[in-house]
C-alpha cells in the first residue's frame, strides 16, 4: 500500500509540474520563437558533420603520398656524406655519381609521385 501511495503521489506531482510549466511557457510562444532557432542550430550541426566527413584523399592516395615521401627521404639520405674532416684536404668522393646523379633523380621522382598522389582521383 505504501508503494502505491508514493507512486500516485509522484504522478500527481509530475502532472502538476507539467501543467504549471505548460501554462507558464505557453506552447504557442515556444513554437513561434524557440523552435525555428532550434531547427537552425540542428541544421548547422548537420552541415558541420557532413563537412568533417568529406576528406579529399582516399586510402590509395595516402599510400602513394607515403611512398613519395619515402623516395624523397632515400634521395636525401644518398646525398649525405662525402666531405672531408680536414677543410684543407679535398675529397673527390663529394662528386660521386651517387651524390650527383642518383640522389637528385630520386628526389625528383619522389616529388613526381607526390604530384601523382595529389592529382589522382579518389575512388571513394
Amino acid at each position: 500500500m505504501v508503494g502505491i501511495r508514493t507512486s500516485q503521489l509522484q504522478i500527481t506531482v509530475l502532472l502538476t509540474t507539467y501543467y504549471s510549466l505548460l501554462t507558464f511557457f505557453q506552447p504557442t510562444r515556444f513554437f513561434t520563437y524557440i523552435a525555428p532557432l532550434f531547427n537552425r542550430i540542428t541544421a548547422m550541426a548537420k552541415k558541420e558533420t557532413k563537412s568533417n566527413l568529406d576528406f579529399p584523399f582516399g586510402k590509395e592516395n595516402l599510400t602513394w603520398m607515403f611512398i613519395g615521401i619515402g623516395v624523397i627521404f632515400i634521395g636525401f639520405y644518398l646525398m649525405i656524406g662525402g666531405g672531408s674532416d680536414d677543410p684543407k684536404v679535398f675529397n673527390p668522393e663529394i662528386f660521386s655519381p651517387r651524390r650527383i646523379t642518383v640522389a637528385p633523380v630520386l628526389v625528383i621522382l619522389g616529388l613526381a609521385i607526390e604530384v601523382y598522389a595529389i592529382m589522382k582521383k579518389s575512388k571513394e
